[in-house]
């Protein structure tokens, strides 16, 4: 059969390819960090925010239980694969076309996700977005060569296909370093917080606690009522607990100034704690979507509790003990250098252990 197409932009095709080869492996490693981190629970950097965490955490990182990020790797090695079929040759039309229609979805899906994290969320993961920024590069790339007529005869190129099977095979061992990496930092920081906690009293007498008293392990969870990854974190945790042996989990507040309810729910929640019970409040405050001023304000006029809001006003009181205890955790929370929502200290009989993620503390109640 003759081959119509220029050797120009046979050679320009081709160079394409290897691009978007390369960004591909990129992608298997960005998306397969995500999926980690999603899976076992290892903590990325993500700037000075906790993005990525809500990310994960939160209810459109997965799709009928598997994690948006496993697809995104799949999606990543199907692009990486139709870029070396199209660099050697075989079907090169149709390897540019379907890796221009996958990349086209992919970045569809990513964007519509990175949306409605920017806007129920209030912040971006930066790995996500790196991700996103890499799929629009490779579909923008494929629209290029899909747009305009390609050879379905190359020369073959054994040479740079084993290169850039070599750069996938180098990315998946990049995942495994990085996480190894990361384990390796997350212990050298819990490590320096030891001497902190080991001079606070974590569990006083009085903690808020469910599980084994006497078990191995406990869980002290601090965490606050209007914050969205401790909405799907809580209630997790309190399912897990419930199946576990030999685990205690405490319950401690850590209200973030950002949220302005947070202070008042956690408040309401020791005020109501003889009362109606304390983790009856949590429940019913962690089985909701989110925590809403008007849900709030039923709960307070319901028990006959006064309806305040003004989080500086409600610090200023004295005497009250329920504001007293709260303030009491803030403290210890903010000691032990704690900054975002859940914070989870494992305790190993007795003694403080490190600082983990949920994801990571559901796998400990799993195993223990």
């Amino acid at each position: 059969m003759l081959n119509t197409t220029p050797s120009g932009r046979r050679s320009s095709h081709s160079g394409r390819l290897c691009v978007t080869a390369l960004l591909s492996c990129v992608g298997v490693y960005v998306a397969g960090l995500l999926t980690v981190e999603k899976w076992y629970g290892l903590a990325l950097y993500c700037g000075a925010s906790s993005a990525c965490e809500k990310a994960v955490a939160s209810n459109w990182s997965s799709l009928f239980g598997v994690p948006i990020a496993a697809i995104g790797v799949f999606a990543y090695i199907s692009i990486f694969i139709t870029s070396i079929s199209g660099i050697s040759g075989f079907r090169m039309r149709a390897a540019i076309s379907i890796g221009f229609y996958v990349s086209g979805v992919a970045t569809s899906v990513s964007s519509a996700l990175l949306t409605v994290s920017s806007v129920q969320l209030r912040s971006a993961c930066l790995w996500c977005v790196l991700s996103g920024v890499l799929l629009a590069i490779i579909f923008y790339i494929h629209l290029g060569m899909w747009s305009t007529d390609n050879s379905l005869d190359m020369a073959k190129k054994p040479k740079l296909t084993v290169a850039l099977l070599s750069c996938l095979l180098a990315s998946g061992i990049a995942v495994i370093a990085t996480c190894r990496v990361l384990e390796r930092k997350s212990i050298d920081h819990d490590d320096l917080a030891l001497s902190r906690m080991n001079a606070l009293e974590l569990t006083p007498a009085t903690s808020h606690t469910i599980g084994d008293p006497r078990g191995r392990l406990t869980l002290i969870v601090f965490a606050d009522f209007e914050c969205q990854a401790c909405h799907e974190a809580v209630p997790e945790l309190l399912r897990a607990m419930h199946k576990s042996r030999g685990t205690r989990l405490v319950y401690r507040h850590m209200p973030l100034d950002q949220y302005p309810l947070s202070f008042s729910a956690a408040v309401a929640s020791e005020r109501l704690s003889s009362e109606v019970g304390f983790w009856k409040f949590v429940n019913s405050i962690y089985s909701q979507p989110s925590l809403s001023h008007n849900m709030l304000k039923e709960k307070m006029t319901e028990h006959h509790l006064p309806v305040q809001f003004n989080n500086g006003a409600l610090r200023a009181t004295r005497g009250d003990p329920a504001v007293t205890r709260v303030l009491q955790d803030l403290d210890v929370a903010h000691r032990l250098g704690l900054k975002v929502t859940p914070s989870i200290i494992v305790l190993e009989n007795g003694h403080p252990r490190q600082v983990v993620n949920f994801r990571r503390a559901l796998r400990m109640i799993e195993l223990n």
